[in-house]
């Protein structure tokens, strides 16, 4: 298991590139109020900047082959169990 703070990213991860967030938010448990994290705030333009490279993506993504789609999604929820605790203290 990796500590809390190896899990946050320092500002926002957008079409493959982690820049520095200006803002941040505490993220706080609603179980118990303890702080569970900090988050990057963003507006309009980091948005704007997550559709896009969506949208990019989705280009390249939906003329794959359906096997490599497979292939991909399948190693990706492998991944996801592999790291499921991990992934709880999200």
């Amino acid at each position: 298991m990796v500590h809390q703070g190896e899990l946050l990213i320092g500002g926002h991860f957008i079409g493959g590139a982690c820049d520095q967030a200006t803002g941040k938010q505490v993220v706080k448990s609603p179980w118990n109020g303890s702080v569970v994290g900090v988050a990057a705030e963003g507006g309009f333009s980091e948005l704007k900047g997550c559709v896009d490279a969506a949208s990019d993506a989705f280009e390249t993504w939906r003329f794959s082959p359906r096997h490599e789609r497979q292939k991909l999604l399948r190693r990706f929820a492998a991944q996801v169990r592999e790291r499921r605790e991990d992934l709880a203290l999200l």
